[in-house]
């Protein structure tokens, strides 16, 4: 259950900016609040990443409407063009010269004629990826699968509240121990032992 409390909860979480929706705004609190009570039943600690998705994640989301699109995907491609960049200047010698390419270069790939001819000459190599639309009325795999998850997604919605709560192995053991030991000795035992 906590998994599937997770996958919606980081499924809405990555919508594009501003494209949010005040229901998704309310799912993503409800998730929120089932995955604190299912982890604190399973006794695990609260580590840094699990206190900021209950603390601040929610609104964080609700000031941007969103993560999509401002993850680490921008940086890395940032490294991804720093080192091509250094490959293609490995021969110059004089820092001043490689800095001066690397500015022409960065200058040329925002020329708005440079960047169309990038997109004419990529489009004929892209490797096509199949359109989720409706085909005469019917839906695709593609749209099929997502509903599907979207469904199932919303079912969590509905399970009722885990009030249970679970041992923890060090729990079970000392129960295990106690249930060994003679009544005249739990006493003893427990004492000593804490």
């Amino acid at each position: 259950r906590i998994f599937g409390h997770f996958d919606a909860f980081f499924s809405i979480c990555r919508v594009k900016r501003n494209e949010l929706t005040n229901q998704q705004k309310i799912d993503l609190a409800i998730h929120r609040d089932k995955i604190m009570v299912l982890w604190r039943s399973m006794k695990l600690s609260v580590s840094p990443k699990l206190h900021c998705v209950e603390d601040h994640v929610v609104q964080e989301i609700s000031k941007t409407g969103g993560y999509g699109g401002i993850g680490e995907d921008e940086g890395e491609r940032c490294h991804q063009v720093g080192h091509k960049n250094e490959v293609r200047s490995s021969g110059l010698i004089d820092h001043n010269a490689k800095a001066m390419s690397h500015a022409a270069w960065e200058d040329m790939s925002k020329n708005e004629h440079v960047r169309a001819r990038m997109v004419e000459v990529a489009e004929p190599s892209k490797r096509k990826k199949r359109k989720a639309v409706e085909v005469d009325g019917m839906k695709t795999k593609i749209q099929q699968k997502k509903e599907q998850r979207d469904e199932r997604r919303q079912l969590l919605l509905g399970l009722e509240e885990y009030s249970e709560r679970m041992d923890t192995l060090r729990e079970q053991k000392e129960q295990s121990t106690l249930s060994r030991l003679p009544k005249r000795d739990i006493a003893v035992w427990t004492i000593d032992n804490q």
